[in-house]
């Protein structure tokens, strides 16, 4: 039925560097997309200093949530997105982490 769903955190993100987001939000634009779902879930904190090292940006997204989300309903506006859904974080199953994230689990 020529339904396509990307994944875009993706062509400008790289772990444990500041989100590009300028660039996500053009390329997201640039897809022209019928539904936006934004996930800014409590994951992007989670094991800080404990295998994952995020810069203090993110921290920085978390206490300017409001900003974060009025941009994101500025992006779908933009990109002519006729639905918007804001998701929640997903459950995560902790016998699921390997490597480094399961060895900070414990």
């Amino acid at each position: 039925d020529g339904t396509e769903i990307r994944f875009v955190w993706g062509p400008v993100f790289k772990e444990n560097e500041c989100p590009d987001t300028e660039s996500s939000y053009e390329y997201i634009k640039s897809l022209r997309p019928q539904i936006i779902v934004a996930n800014m879930g409590l994951w992007w904190l989670h094991f800080q200093t404990k295998g994952r090292n995020q810069k203090g940006c993110v921290a920085e997204t978390w206490m300017n949530y409001e900003h974060w989300l009025n941009n994101t309903l500025v992006l779908a506006e933009e990109a002519g997105a006729s639905h918007l859904l804001f998701k929640t974080t997903n459950f995560i199953c902790d016998d699921k982490y390997t490597n480094r994230y399961a060895r900070a689990n414990h």
